[in-house]
């Protein structure tokens, strides 16, 4: 069953006037009838985390669209146009959230970037435009909980006005139902697409069974986000210089997909970046350090074999020299620790 998610009723109002739903019993904003439902989340991401389990369990959900209006952080993009989007941001208060989600739409190359509270200035818009063309309210909260579930996801978001000061004169009653009317037609557009095949792309390097599945997935995500062949994607990697270092295969191989993983989610290679810096003078005497992989808690483990005094004086003098305020800088959102 397919899932339909809209944040207003009003939004919704052509959805529910065009197809045959019977409202839930138990959840106010919820429908349903043989092959789809529809859920009108609210605003926020936390209105629609408390919602949107519910309707997950309830039904066989096996693909997830979110279709709802944007405000543009890219003056380029026009008003009360509709745009697929391909990777969704999240920003947290004042910083950003460290894990984004990249939509199933193959041929999205628009990002979206969700905040807590609405961008009622410019100078809030213009900190949040390196990150995306768009911003909204809910997204990244149903990216997170279809990804957490392996759910397929679409997003479609129809431009109402260009992010900032204006914002504040903006009415959302006075336009729902022409708002409605786009979103609808996007809806309909989405299901007449075809969906693109799936290809089967082969490492330049022989890889394990894990890192192969990986890779593919990687170059899928880039190709279809970016519009670029394998070979381009392994001219950005730089891959000839990484097939030339004289590592084994293993560390070759994670070392492509690290590089991979950067191109897909940026803010992700700018996290791991500040660690390595963070963590170089422990990395330079061969210890090893282990942190959370979800990247949700400050706390690192770190181990290092010791088989003389000359090891054990390094170490002193690294934990002596080891700054945990940087540590704590990256988890504000400053990745330009040094």
């Amino acid at each position: 069953m397919q899932l339909i998610i809209l944040a207003h009723r009003g939004e919704a109002q052509e959805f529910l006037s065009n197809l045959e739903l019977k409202a839930d019993p138990k959840m106010a904003g919820l429908y349903s009838n043989e092959t789809q439902s529809l859920l009108i989340s609210g605003e926020g991401i936390y209105e629609v985390m408390s919602k949107l389990p519910y309707a997950l369990a309830k039904y066989n959900i096996t693909s997830v669209i979110n279709l709802g209006i944007a405000g543009a952080l890219d003056p380029d993009l026009k008003v009360n146009q509709t745009y697929t989007i391909r990777t969704i941001y999240g920003f947290n208060e004042t910083k950003p959230k460290f894990k984004s989600f990249t939509t199933a739409d193959k041929n999205a190359k628009i990002d979206c970037i969700t905040t807590d509270t609405r961008v009622l200035s410019n100078n809030f818009a213009k900190s949040l435009a390196p990150f995306a063309s768009l911003v909204d309210r809910e997204v990244w909260g149903i990216a997170k909980c279809c990804h957490q579930l392996n759910i397929p996801f679409y997003c479609y978001k129809l431009v109402s006005d260009i992010a900032g000061d204006a914002t504040q004169c903006f009415e959302i009653k006075a336009k729902a139902i022409k708002f409605s009317q786009i979103l609808f037609e996007a809806y309909l557009s989405h299901e007449e697409t075809d969906q693109i095949e799936d290809q089967e792309y082969i490492p330049p390097i022989q890889m394990s069974f894990s890192n192969k599945l990986k890779y593919n997935k990687l170059i899928k995500s880039i190709s279809a986000r970016d519009s670029k062949t394998q070979v381009e994607i392994h001219d950005k990697i730089n891959l000839d210089t990484i097939l030339s270092k004289e590592i084994r295969s293993k560390a070759m191989a994670q070392e492509i997909i690290t590089h991979l993983e950067g191109i897909l989610n940026p803010v992700g290679a700018k996290i791991e970046k500040a660690l390595e810096n963070t963590f170089d003078d422990f990395y330079k005497i061969g210890a090893q350090i282990k942190m959370d992989p979800k990247l949700e808690s400050k706390r690192f483990k770190l181990s290092m074999d010791i088989n003389s005094e000359t090891n054990i004086e390094k170490l002193k003098k690294a934990l002596s020299n080891f700054d945990y305020h940087k540590l704590e800088k990256i988890w504000d959102g400053d990745f330009n620790v040094q």
